[in-house]
């Protein structure tokens, strides 16, 4: 299996997805000399699986301008991996993610504009299902111009 090496500040990170259970050796080598004496033994212990991922919640189907849009993810059943989240839309929005610790995560975006949004959700880089999600972003309501009438209506200083 090959491993994808970044050079970073703090020396090398070095990143690569097991594409099976069981046990594996890593080997550290710097220019063919070897750095350990002893391998890395490593325990890919379940494989992951991006349909048992789903998320619920409102903000992938609706929201309002200037006011958080807000879903749940809930990854527990689907093992190790990596989560995605994207909002493509009329304008760039600021998103917040929360991790509850538990395999579930909170986010919340912030569209600016009106318009129709996309939510897309990624685990090991498939889509979850569902994914990519519509969501249309609509204006403010603008409540100085309602009224309310009726039977039951009148003030009476009863409630």
């Amino acid at each position: 299996m090959k491993a994808h090496v970044i050079n970073t500040e703090d020396g090398f990170l070095v990143n690569f997805t097991p594409t099976q259970v069981g046990q594996y050796l890593l080997f550290i080598t710097f220019a063919g000399i070897p750095l350990l004496t002893e391998p890395y033994l490593l325990q890919c212990l379940k494989e992951s699986d991006p349909n048992k991922v789903f998320a619920v919640g409102q903000g992938l189907h609706s929201g309002i301008v200037n006011q958080p849009a807000e879903f749940m993810i809930d990854t527990r059943a689907a093992g190790q991996g990596a989560l995605g989240v994207t909002v493509e839309g009329p304008c760039e929005c600021h998103l917040n993610c929360r991790d509850n610790g538990d395999g579930t995560c909170n986010i919340a975006y912030w569209p600016t504009e009106c318009g129709h949004y996309t939510v897309n959700i990624t685990f090991n880089e498939f889509h979850i299902k569902g994914s990519p999600f519509q969501a249309m972003i609509y204006p403010m309501p603008n409540l100085e111009r309602v009224t309310v009438s009726g039977a039951g209506i009148e003030m009476h200083g009863k409630f």
